[in-house]
């Protein structure tokens, strides 16, 4: 039975039972609704985008400011603004990929992989305090930054992790 011939039959259901006092109307209108809207993909961490070259600076290097794009975070790692979980005082790895929008490769240049760790307050996000970075590597043969972020101790803290334009929250358990 397709889908819609599926949510007419649930809609005629439970208008009738509605009619007859059995459900309330209200759930009888969702019945109507259309479907929702599937969940955005997680980005891939598959890319068939070259290496940038290491000998010639891309207009995306740090010297340059140009035009570069974090791609992830991958492994499950929710973007903001839904909340993460982090185990306080535990180790919570984080992978990502920088690539120059520009010339079209992906970048392994240290400098521009690294993650940016702030303690927010958890009602409102503004800042408390500014944490030292997590230092990231590259791994060559899956073509992104890989950095663990030593998650500070204390139940119920909230932390937002960041390289350029994307970011996550985490809350510590």
């Amino acid at each position: 039975m397709n889908p819609t011939r599926t949510r007419l039959l649930r809609a005629t259901a439970l208008a009738s039972a509605a009619a007859l006092g059995m459900v309330p109307i209200a759930a009888a209108a969702s019945a109507d609704a259309a479907p929702a809207e599937k969940k955005a993909k997680a980005p891939s961490e598959k890319t068939t985008l070259p290496l940038c070259s290491p000998t010639a600076p891309t207009l995306a290097s740090p010297q340059f400011y140009g035009a570069k794009v974090t791609v992830g975070f991958f492994d499950g790692v929710k973007p903001f603004p839904a909340v993460n979980k982090a185990k306080a005082g535990g180790t919570q790895e984080l992978e990502f990929r920088v690539e120059d929008s520009g010339a079209g490769c992906v970048m392994s240049d240290v400098n521009v992989g690294y993650l940016a760790v702030v303690h927010v307050d958890c009602a409102t996000l503004d800042p408390v305090d500014y944490l030292d970075n997590a230092p990231a590597v590259f791994e060559v043969r899956e073509k992104h930054f890989s950095a663990k972020w030593a998650v500070p101790a204390g139940k119920g803290q909230c932390y937002t992790v960041r390289n350029a334009d994307v970011m996550a929250l985490y809350r510590t358990k």
